[in-house]
């Protein structure tokens, strides 16, 4: 499909529903969002989170796990969202294979699991 069709999408799915939550998983800035979620193109989300919210009712959600990636830009990722009035909401995961996971970013974003 082609980017047009995907715009024709949401913006069918948002008139649809006008009410429902958006929540768009974008982790990281929406340029490295792909280094986690394959073939995600966050820049193309994230501008759909944008416009979104001239279809629904509620603020779109700007879900982002911390991995070691991303994790110094948060700061930056904070203030894009404030800056374009959406919702974000920070996770921090306890899913790690071992302490050499390379995705676990540092101990002070990770979940406590003791």
């Amino acid at each position: 499909a082609n980017k047009k069709q995907n715009v024709d999408w949401y913006r069918r799915a948002w008139d649809a529903h006008p009410y429902a939550r958006w929540r768009f998983s974008i982790d990281g800035l929406p340029k490295d969002s792909h280094k986690y979620r394959i073939n995600q193109d966050g820049k193309f989300l994230f501008k759909m989170m944008i416009k979104s919210k001239f279809h629904l009712h509620n603020k779109p959600m700007w879900q982002y796990i911390v991995f070691k990636y991303n994790q110094d830009d948060i700061d930056e990722a904070v203030e894009l969202a404030a800056k374009h009035d959406i919702e974000f909401y920070l996770i921090h995961s306890g899913r790690w294979k071992s302490i050499d996971d390379p995705l676990m970013p540092r101990k002070e974003f990770r979940m406590r699991t003791q």
